[in-house]
């Protein structure tokens, strides 16, 4: 688990807390990493499993949490098909979480490439 994929669980039990006074456990929050780089760096499906518990449409559930979101290391957050949340990292979130691990140049890189525009 990367200081990344913790923090954003961090940002969306605290984003749950806020629209729906939840308490959730970052611990079980799913961040998964998309198949197809334009889907963004990191998605959830947090809405989906919400859904049940809060008697709402999942996209509603995303919505509301999108909003709640500290989008302050992210570049932009999409949602898509019935909830699923696509998040796309700052370069300065990237650059700031590996220039404190001291490692994992080639994360960066292959970051760097994706951001703009390579494969």
């Amino acid at each position: 688990m990367s200081a990344i994929d913790n923090a954003l669980k961090n940002n969306l039990a605290q984003a749950a807390q806020k629209a729906f006074d939840l308490q959730l456990s970052p611990d079980t929050i799913v961040i998964e990493i998309p198949k197809r780089k334009e889907q963004g760096d990191f998605s959830s499906n947090l809405a989906m499993q919400l859904a049940r518990t809060l008697h709402m449409k999942p996209r509603d559930i995303a919505e509301k949490l999108v909003e709640n979101l500290d989008q302050s290391s992210l570049e932009k957050v999409e949602i898509a098909g019935p909830g699923f949340m696509n998040f796309t990292m700052s370069q300065d979130e990237y650059s700031s979480v590996l220039k404190n691990s001291g490692k994992g140049k080639r994360i960066w890189t292959a970051s760097a490439q994706r951001h703009q525009g390579g494969s």
